[in-house]
């Protein structure tokens, strides 16, 4: 009688043993959908396009999906993924592919983060640093329009190329007007940059070549150079 009573008194502590420490995480948990957000550092806003992958260290893949706006989609900063499999913890690595348009990403990568199954994770990306450059008469004030830059990091070759005006290309002058000012694209990545005054008007002479640090931005911050230009005598 006794050996049936602790028999039983056992069985009774098994079924009041917190799921926890009763055994492995069922399956429909380790399934649960991850939640995650991308936004520009400094703002609310969304920052649209970036991919993710989830992954268990040593263990490979367990799923992946793109803020891409494709299939009927909205790209709006968010994709839900749900893990293939256990994943726990689980890895999410973010990826930054070219926009729908071809063009390249604004922002810039950030370190994976790691959650569990049914958890969120939000991503806060800088944006990629630019160049303004303003040309003037360095006697008058006045804007010299129609002026070219060059730019690149430090000790290499010109990676970029821009005219004042030139709304053409992928070195375009982002503000699209003639007006003594160079906007550049987004650079490639932070840094020291050589900036260059490779073309002037006829009657100027070229400025000499300055070095700019370009940090990462939040929201409507960039580097500023104002070339003076003196007339040929």
């Amino acid at each position: 009688m006794m050996k049936h009573t602790v028999s039983l008194l056992a069985i009774l502590m098994m079924l009041a043993m917190p799921a926890a420490l009763a055994g492995p995480i069922p399956a429909e948990a380790a399934e649960s959908p991850i939640t995650i957000f991308a936004e520009e550092r400094g703002s609310s806003r969304p920052a649209r396009y970036a991919c993710y992958t989830l992954t268990v260290q040593g263990q490979g893949g367990r799923g992946a999906g793109c803020d891409d706006g494709l299939n009927g989609d909205v790209a709006d900063g968010k994709v839900v993924i749900t893990p293939s499999g256990e994943c726990s913890p689980c890895i999410v690595t973010q990826s930054l592919p070219d926009k729908p348009d071809d063009s390249r990403t604004d922002y810039l990568l950030e370190d994976p983060q790691v959650t569990q199954p049914g958890g969120t994770v939000t991503f806060r990306n800088f944006l990629k640093p630019y160049i303004v450059v303003t040309i003037i008469d360095a006697k008058t004030g006045k804007p010299v329009k129609g002026a070219c830059i060059g730019a690149g990091p430090e000790g290499e070759v010109f990676s970029l190329a821009a005219c004042d005006g030139n709304a053409n290309g992928g070195d375009a002058d982002q503000d699209g007007k003639t007006n003594g000012k160079i906007k550049t694209r987004r650079l490639d990545k932070p840094g020291i940059y050589t900036v260059a005054n490779t073309f002037v008007p006829a009657g100027y002479r070229k400025a000499k070549s300055v070095t700019l640090s370009a940090e990462p931005a939040k929201t409507g911050e960039f580097e500023q150079h104002t070339f003076k230009l003196r007339r040929l005598r």
